[in-house]
């Protein structure tokens, strides 16, 4: 059932796996080895919802695993690692079995499992085991974690199928034309939203619902090759009949099958996974260090000590003896690697292990291409930071810490000046989440003067439980930085961890200001919209404070080092795509599913909505956009047919009335107009939600109070409001049974008259000019839909042959997802009822009338309406444009007309007892709410359907709907090490930008991308080149001791740099201008600068910025001079 507790709690998860996520519950997972990167392992398929995962170990905790294992206590110290682990995984998700195993795998053991990991396990070991899962078909991994350096190793065996091996879903255009030749070209309309090219060579495709060229329909996938970014060339359409209209290309995914080796051979021949060609010869070097490590390891029965030039000139010379190297070995990588190999850091842990997580969840779940076969990862650039680089093995020697193992690589000052650190980490979500954890077992503010500070306005939700570590479900409700304060505390009690509870922006300046970031070492932005990112990346700026800003979207995730004054500053986010859509596309010509969904997206762009960070990736949209376009009042016809108020109707008889007519008040953009396109369903859908439930309501309890707000209204939007509150009135209903009738009434004035009607006016063979079709290209044609409240299956698998074919149909029950207790893929099996039912219990609640569950009732109910035939309307005039309704004239009769007769309508209604004041429930729309997800789900499939339009499944609908950001622990965890890397060279004090690293992953394709940063610009101004960094500074205390006059300042600037300044402002402040008369002139030099800026209003501060323009610059000129930061006494 849609909004089941499995679905409420892994929906963002579900984004990302798809339907193969259905598999995890019933998954046997098996890590072997609960150090770092075996607890992380761990952690993230309990977190994701495996069925049973098994820990084995057969070692002891100690006091140094507690810098890198974070399920550890220091009660667990002594005792075996895997069942001390054990309670701790448990309490992450008491939907996951999880036990321990402490004895041998044997082979009896381990055929129980799909999936075996191993972690940091012996050569011997690994090859063993890999030989027995290889044999057996069990997928197997090896994962290691050694210092700042990282493998990872996957043989899913010999014939491994990957059901869906792309990420997100399969791309649909909207066919134009359909050339006839060998090959024919098809000419595709791009949506609004696409970039780049929709298709590839190569790639899969059906058609549907092309009319003449009808051959296409009933056509096997057939592979296209790329002309250009909107023409295809697929086979010989030679034969075919000719093109007339309508039409939709549909990307096919069909299996892949993969084979693997076994690690004995891939040993010596290893395919390595690299993000470009020139990483290739370093990662063989790894893939060699890595197997002279276990060499010497077997050699000394030991790990090479740190620091320790003969063990790592041992390490070397074991290396070079395998002979397995194809390219010349870099000695001074295995060397590297080998003189900290000995060093657990928490950051890698948690890299390798997110890495290895998400390898295990593609074998359960067939989604996304497994790695082939290896992937070797470092952060050895850390060791050549000036300040590490003269480490000596008595530096780096254990001193009984938990953090010997971060000392083994970094050494014993350096863990002190961690301690010492003042961070802020904004955001306690999933990369919040995961950033603390991996700050309280870095000892980061763990020492004397340290300080950590977390703030998040959030509190704890149910869907953050499966990717958000720091939760449980006791934590529900609670504000996330106050539990997440407390879960750092307990991984760490030295930890000095302060929660707030706050917005980082304007409002709190007072607390968040110049001296409050000057005086923290760095920030770590964990922030999910663009415009708070902006903003903490404008204070870090003007404050010369380090940043680290990271972000994820499903598999993909990125880190951006802002270090000030090396970097180049992370700059203004672009614009996202808003995911809206014209409103001519909406109402006249959807083509997609999102444009069914997009008309209630674009209502949404009113309230502040949540947006993936700087990745801003695009996805598509389900059909319920226009289903709320249309309810909220956007898509009625610009005259309303015969049983309106107006008229002389019954209001008794079930027919439709203006409201149920034209589909919302006139006035709203929408009605017949919106049926001309097939826009985004979902978009219309959500429209269609505001337009029924909300906007009536608040207008109507509006005009109940106050009937003069509409005087202060435009007339437009005056007779639009009064519309909708005669609409109101009209339509009370008494009962559960009136409101199932106006369900009904709705459905047939959305899904068969507005249609009709438009097909009346502008039929299928109609002409935009002689000889041009008006149906063609991005205008579908429509089809009227008819009632029936038993359509059961088979309107279903009708549907789904109609749209995608009998071929992709075959493949929809596989390709498409559902989540446990969710409906499927396919529209709901009876799309009708669910719509009036949904719609039918909504109104009862905008009404205050009791509903009703029962849908056999409402089934008899329903027999019982019957509404006249259909009659269309003459002469109705339908725009075109969004123009030519805008320039739609006002009826201004019809609006005192109006405002006379609901003014005496409401002195009635306000004389009488039986009203409830407020008359209605405004009902905002909720994506958590489940009967808000059934009526958008329906209402858009059933637009989608008028147009031929693919439908979505409840879950898909909820995402777009909702504007949901896909998220998965794999890569918030990975992020969050990524960025804990670069932590490290901030607290070196590194100036060297060749050290620092940006990062770019793709889980979906196992890539890993570390690229420097761009340096920072410079610019000319007086003479000299600047940085973007740089900025003058003054001490604005004069000569007397108090605070500095405009004078003053601009004595300092002639003084200092030879800069006769013209004018000086302080943001649209002037101070002073020269080109002002004498006497204010006068007045302006001789004011202190906080006195001109009281004047002005602005609040009291101590540090002012200060812009200028100096002779002979254009005072037109922006950003070309430093700016001048003041300091008041």
């Amino acid at each position: 059932m849609a909004g089941s507790g499995d679905e409420a709690l892994y929906s963002r998860q579900l984004y990302v796996l798809g339907g193969g996520a259905r598999r995890l519950a019933g998954a046997a997972v098996l890590v072997s080895g609960l150090r770092g990167p075996g607890a992380q392992a761990a952690a993230a398929l309990v977190l994701a919802g495996t069925g049973r995962v098994v820990l084995h170990d057969r070692g002891a905790a100690s006091t140094a695993d507690r810098a890198h294992q974070f399920l550890l206590g220091e009660s667990d110290v002594g005792r075996n690692r895997a069942e001390a682990s054990q309670q701790a995984l448990a309490e992450l998700n008491p939907g996951v079995v999880v036990t321990a195993h402490t004895g041998e795998l044997s082979e009896a053991f381990l055929a129980s499992f799909q999936v075996v990991v191993l972690t940091e396990a012996p050569l011997e070991e690994q090859l063993r085991v890999g030989d027995f899962c290889h044999a057996q078909g069990i997928c197997f991994i090896v994962a290691d974690a050694k210092g700042l350096a990282g493998q990872l190793f996957c043989d899913f065996g010999e014939r491994f199928v990957i059901d869906d091996p792309a990420e997100g879903d399969p791309v649909c255009a909207a066919v134009q034309h359909i050339s006839q030749g060998n090959p024919g070209v098809v000419t595709y309309t791009r949506t609004e939203d696409s970039h780049g090219h929709l298709f590839c060579n190569g790639d899969l495709v059906t058609f549907s619902g092309v009319e003449g060229m009808a051959e296409l329909n009933s056509q096997e996938p057939v592979p296209v090759r790329v002309l250009d970014a909107s023409r295809l060339e697929i086979g010989d359409t030679s034969s075919f009949s000719p093109y007339l209209r309508g039409g939709l290309v549909s990307q096919v995914r069909l299996p892949q099958v993969h084979s693997y080796e076994p690690l004995r051979w891939a040993l010596a021949k290893p395919k390595i996974r690299v993000a470009t060609p020139e990483e290739l010869p370093r990662s063989r070097s790894l893939h060699a260090a890595f197997q002279a490590l276990h060499a010497f390891c077997g050699e000394q029965g030991r790990l090479p000590r740190p620091r320790a030039p003969a063990d790592a000139e041992r390490v070397l010379e074991l290396a070079q003896s395998l002979g397995v190297q194809q390219d010349p070995l870099d000695e001074d990588v295995v060397r590297a690697f080998a003189s900290v190999s000995a060093g657990d850091l928490c950051p890698v842990a948690a890299i390798v292990g997110a890495l290895a997580a998400q390898e295990v969840l593609k074998a359960i779940t067939r989604k996304f291409l497994p790695l082939d076969q290896w992937l070797y990862f470092d952060a050895l650039e850390c060791l050549a930071v000036e300040g590490a680089a003269q480490l000596t093995e008595e530096d780096c020697a254990p001193r009984g810490s938990r953090y010997d193992g971060q000392i083994a690589v970094f050494g014993a000052a350096f863990q002190e000046q961690l301690g010492c650190q003042k961070y802020l980490v904004v955001g306690a979500g999933a990369i919040g989440c995961e950033l603390l954890k991996n700050f309280a077992m870095m000892g980061l503010a763990a020492g004397p003067g340290g300080d950590l500070t977390v703030t998040d306005m959030d509190t704890v939700a149910l869907s953050n439980l499966h990717r958000q570590l720091l939760y449980r479900s006791v934590d529900i409700s609670k504000p996330k930085s106050v539990v997440a304060a407390a879960a750092v505390r307990r991984m760490n009690p030295n930890v000095r961890v302060t929660a707030h509870q706050n917005e980082v922006g304007p409002a709190t300046e007072p607390l968040y200001g110049d001296n409050f970031f000057r005086r923290l070492d760095g920030v770590a932005s964990a922030l999910d919209t663009l415009e708070a990112r902006a903003y903490l990346e404008s204070r870090c700026h003007r404050c010369l404070t380090p940043l680290l800003d990271s972000g994820t979207e499903g598999p993909r995730g990125n880190v951006l080092a802002m270090v000030p004054p090396v970097t180049k500053p992370l700059g203004p986010a672009g614009t996202p795509e808003d995911g809206t859509f014209p409103l001519c596309t909406l109402r006249y010509f959807p083509t997609t599913i999102q444009h069914t969904l997009q008309v209630g997206c674009a209502a949404l762009a009113q309230h502040p909505a949540k947006k993936p960070w700087h990745l801003c990736l695009p996805f598509p949209f389900p059909p319920l956009a226009m289903a709320r376009q249309w309810a909220a009042g956007r898509i009625w016809p610009q005259l309303l047919p015969a049983g309106s108020p107006s008229s002389s109707a019954s209001p008794v008889m079930d027919f439709p009335t203006p409201w149920a007519w034209a589909g919302g008040p006139r006035g709203h953009k929408g009605g017949l107009s919106q049926c001309l396109t097939s826009a985004s369903p979902l978009q219309w859908a959500r429209d269609e939600f505001e337009g029924l439930f909300q906007l009536p309501a608040e207008h109507i309890n509006r005009f109940m109070e106050d009937p003069a707000f509409l005087e202060q209204l435009p007339a437009k939007k005056a007779l639009e409001v009064l519309e909708q509150v005669l609409g109101s009135l009209w339509e009370r209903p008494q009962d559960w049974e009136d409101c199932v009738r106006w369900a009904r009434r709705h459905w047939q004035s959305r899904y068969h008259d507005a249609i009709a009607q438009l097909l009346h006016t502008l039929p299928p063979e109609h002409e935009a000019s002689p000889g041009v079709p008006f149906w063609a290209g991005n205008r579908s044609c429509p089809h009227p839909l008819t009632f029936n409240p038993d359509n059961e299956e088979e309107e279903e698998e009708r549907h789904l042959h109609l749209h995608l074919g009998a071929k992709q149909a075959a493949f929809g029950r596989v390709g498409l997802w559902t989540a446990p207790g969710c409906p499927g893929a396919l529209p709901p099996q009876d799309t009708h009822l669910e719509y009036i039912l949904a719609a039918a219990r909504l109104f009862a609640q905008a009404h205050k009338v009791p509903p009703c569950n029962d849908r056999a009732a409402a089934q008899t109910i329903l027999r019982s309406v019957v509404l006249p035939p259909f009659e269309p309307r003459e002469g109705l005039q339908i725009p075109l444009t969004d123009e030519q309704e805008a320039q739609a004239p006002v009826d201004h009769r019809r609006l005192a007309e109006l405002t006379q007769d609901l003014l005496q309508r409401r002195q009635e209604l306000a004389g009488s007892e039986e009203v409830q004041v407020p008359l209605m429930e405004p009902i905002h729309f909720e994506k958590d709410n489940n009967i808000h997800m059934d009526f958008i789900t329906a209402a858009s499939n059933l637009r989608a359907e008028n147009y031929g339009i693919p439908p979505a499944d409840w879950l898909t609908s909820k995402r777009i709907a909702g504007r949901i950001v896909p998220a998965i622990i794999t890569t918030t965890a990975a992020v969050a090490g990524l960025a804990c890397l670069e932590v490290y060279k901030l607290v070196w004090g590194c100036q060297d930008i060749s050290y620092y690293r940006n990062s770019n992953l793709c889980l979906s394709d196992c890539l890993l991308l570390r690229i420097q940063p761009l340096p920072p610009p410079t610019y000319r101004y007086g003479g000299r080149e600047w940085s973007c960094w740089d900025r003058l500074e003054l001490r604005a205390v004069g000569a007397d001791g108090q605070e500095m006059t405009v004078q003053e300042v601009l004595d300092w600037l002639q003084r200092t740099y030879g800069w006769t300044v013209t004018m000086l402002l302080h943001d649209h402040t002037v101070l002073y201008n020269s080109e002002e008369d004498e006497e204010t002139r006068a007045q302006q030099r001789a004011q202190r600068l906080s006195e001109n800026l009281k004047d002005a209003g602005e609040p009291p501060r101590r540090e002012l910025e200060l812009l200028y323009v100096c002779e002979g610059e254009d005072a037109e000129d922006e950003d070309t001079c430093p700016p001048l930061l003041c300091s008041l006494p």
